[in-house]
C-alpha cells in the first residue's frame, strides 16, 4: 500500500463530500489526530481502519488505495485560488477515463474538429477580426449557417468530438474548465451552480471551445492564474459563434419599434444568451457611439422598479435549454430564468445506457458513473423507452 496515495484520496474524498476530519471522526471513530497523519501520509492505516473510512465515505476500499488520475493539458485557471482545484481535477480525469471506456465498448469514437478547424486556420488569431473569422469558421465546421441560431450548444459540440460534462462546483465566481486532446479529451467542463444562470452555462461552452481553438499553447495543468488577454478573446469568440453578425442584425432589426430593453430581453431569448452578449453586439454593431450599458441599466430599473443583481440573468431561459435530470432548486435570476433541465450529460447518458444493454458495465458501475444512488439510477433508467 501507498500511504501517499491513500492520504491524498482520503483527504479528496472527504473534501467532496463537505466533510471536516471531526466528521470523519464521528462516522469511524479514528480519532482526529490519527485521521491526520494518514491523509498527510505520515502513517499507514491498517486494512481495518480503510474498511471503516471507505464505508463512511461510501466508497469501496480501492477508491482509497489506487493512484489518483491526473490531468496535464488542461486548462483550469480562476482569479482567486481554488481550495479544491485537485479534487476537481481528479473528478474530471475519472469522467474523462469511464467516457472513453464507454466510447471503447460502443465502437462510438467521434473525431475532434478542431485540429481541422486549427489546420485551416493555418496561424493562431490575434486581432479581433482574426478572432471573429475563426468563430464563423468553427461555425461552418460544425454544420452551421451564417444566420442560424444554436439550439442545444452541448448536442452540437459533442457530435463534433467534443465533450461536455457539467459538474456542481461550490462557486459562483468560477464558470468552467476545458482538457486537451492529449489527456482524453477536448472536453468542456461547466459549473452547473444553482447560482450561475444557465445562460452562463451555455456561454461557457463557446467561451471554453473558444480557448481550444484559439490558445492550443495554454493546456498546462501547472498554470492556476488567468491571462485577461486570452480571456477576452475567448469572449470574443463565444459572443460571435452563439451570436453570429447576419442573423443578430436581422433580429435585431425584426424588433425595430419595441422599448430598449425589451427589445433586449426579446433578442436574448431568441439567441439563449445572456443579456450581457447582446448589449456587448449592440455596441459593437454601434462602434461604442452610445453608451448602451448605461441606457439598459437605467432602463430597466424604471421599468421594473428594481436593479439587477450581479448574478442575475433577465428574461432567463429554462434548465431545459442545457440538460439536467437533477431537479431544481435555486435558481439564478435571468429574470425569468432558463430552466436548467435544457443542459446536460446527453452523449454521456446515450453511452452509458448501450453499455448497459450490451452487458459491458453492472447497473451499480453505470450509477456510480453519474454519480447517482442504485435506487436513483433505477429509476431514471425505468424512464427509458
Amino acid at each position: 500500500m501507498d500511504k501517499q496515495h491513500i492520504g491524498q484520496n482520503v483527504r479528496r474524498l472527504r473534501m467532496e463530500k463537505g466533510w471536516t476530519q471531526s466528521i470523519l471522526h464521528e462516522e469511524t471513530r479514528l480519532s482526529i489526530p490519527a485521521i491526520g497523519n494518514i491523509e498527510r501520509g505520515k502513517a499507514e492505516p491498517r486494512i481495518a481502519n480503510i474498511k471503516k473510512i471507505a464505508d463512511a465515505l461510501d466508497v469501496n476500499m480501492y477508491e482509497l488505495l489506487r493512484e489518483a488520475p491526473s490531468l496535464e493539458s488542461v486548462r483550469f485557471r480562476a482569479n482567486n485560488k481554488m481550495k479544491r482545484r485537485d479534487n476537481i481535477l481528479v473528478d474530471v480525469a475519472d469522467w474523462l477515463n469511464n467516457y472513453n471506456l464507454l466510447e471503447s465498448f460502443a465502437g462510438e469514437k467521434t473525431q475532434s474538429c478542431i485540429p481541422k478547424i486549427i489546420s485551416k486556420l493555418g496561424k493562431q488569431p490575434s486581432s479581433k477580426e482574426e478572432i471573429i473569422l475563426a468563430a464563423n469558421l468553427t461555425r461552418e465546421f460544425v454544420g452551421l449557417e451564417n444566420d442560424e441560431k444554436i439550439y442545444d450548444v452541448c448536442n452540437l459540440v459533442e457530435s463534433k468530438g467534443i465533450k461536455v460534462y457539467e459538474r456542481k462546483l461550490n462557486s459562483s465566481e468560477f464558470f468552467g474548465l476545458s482538457v486537451g486532446e492529449k489527456d482524453g479529451g477536448p472536453a468542456i467542463v461547466v459549473n452547473t451552480n444553482d447560482r450561475i444562470s444557465v445562460e452562463r452555462w451555455i456561454f461557457t461552452v463557446a467561451h471554453e471551445l473558444g480557448h481550444l481553438i484559439l490558445h492550443q499553447s495554454a493546456y498546462d495543468s501547472a498554470v492556476e492564474s488567468e491571462n485577461d488577454n486570452e480571456e477576452l478573446e475567448a469572449n470574443i469568440f463565444a459572443s460571435h459563434f452563439l451570436v453570429p453578425k447576419e442573423a443578430f442584425q436581422k433580429v435585431w432589426e425584426d424588433y425595430y419599434g419595441m422599448p430598449f430593453v425589451n427589445r433586449v430581453l426579446r433578442v436574448k431569448r431568441i439567441f439563449n444568451v445572456s443579456y450581457k452578449t447582446i448589449l456587448y453586439r449592440i455596441n459593437e454593431e454601434l462602434d461604442g457611439k452610445r453608451n448602451i450599458w448605461v441606457m439598459f441599466y437605467a432602463g430597466y430599473k424604471r421599468q421594473f422598479g428594481r436593479s439587477i443583481s450581479k448574478h442575475a440573468e433577465p428574461s432567463g431561459i429554462q434548465r431545459k435549454n442545457f440538460r439536467s435530470y437533477e431537479p431544481e432548486s435555486k435558481i439564478s435570476e435571468e429574470p425569468e430564468n432558463l430552466d436548467k433541465g435544457e443542459f446536460g450529460d446527453g452523449q454521456y447518458l446515450s453511452l452509458i445506457r448501450k453499455a448497459i444493454e450490451s452487458e459491458n458495465i453492472s447497473v451499480s458501475k453505470a450509477a456510480k458513473m453519474l454519480k447517482l444512488s442504485i435506487t436513483e439510477f433505477n429509476q431514471m433508467a425505468a424512464c427509458w423507452i
